[in-house]
């Protein structure tokens, strides 16, 4: 229930911009159709499970909507965060916002948006419309995580020993898109 009012609150805070600005869901067709795993970044495509591994603990994200403001530059996001314990699943749904650069130029800009995606002890940045970093510092040196994509829907149909689950690492030499058709659970 509470996951619901959070939605409802998101989408009517993001369709009622006071300002008269175009602000629009962003389209299936305008999300990928599968993955980009770019050298140090994410992209999800809709409803799908994202895993991530970190210091011997699984969590997983899942892209619920994505907004865009394009005349401003701005991407909201709402995704389920999810971390597995011993009793299964634990899933939150958070919402992120990317607005453009503030200050005076490099090194001196800074995000206004909420572009964290919490992880119990770490985070990972959120880049709109449907990305998200793979390294907690936003730098490509910090490989610390591993992620996989994956075909599920539901993290209630994730199998960690699924055939034809792989983990990706930064990789500053990788660019690649991965069909859903690819993948465990994708069809």
């Amino acid at each position: 229930m509470k996951a619901i009012a959070v939605l409802v609150a998101m989408s009517f805070a993001l369709a009622c911009d006071g300002a008269g600005e175009r602000i629009a869901y962003v389209q299936p067709a305008d999300l990928p159709a599968g993955y980009g795993v770019g050298p140090s970044e994410v992209c999800l495509p809709l409803g799908r499970v994202l895993l991530v591994r970190r210091d011997g603990r699984l969590y997983g994200l899942r892209l619920i909507k994505a907004v865009s403001n394009r005349e401003k530059s701005a991407f909201s996001a709402v995704f389920d965060v999810s971390t597995f314990t011993a009793a299964g699943w634990e899933t939150r749904v958070q919402g992120v916002e990317e607005r453009p650069l503030r200050g005076v130029g490099h090194p001196f800009m800074f995000q206004t948006g909420n572009t964290r995606l919490a992880f119990g002890t770490f985070v990972l940045s959120f880049h709109g419309p449907s990305c998200v970093n793979m390294s907690d510092s936003g730098s490509e040196q910090d490989g610390s995580a591993s992620f996989a994509p994956t075909g599920w829907r539901s993290f209630s149909e994730v199998d960690v020993r699924a055939a034809g689950l792989r983990w990706y690492r930064v990789d500053l030499n990788r660019s690649v898109d991965v069909a859903l058709t690819e993948l465990p659970g994708g069809a």
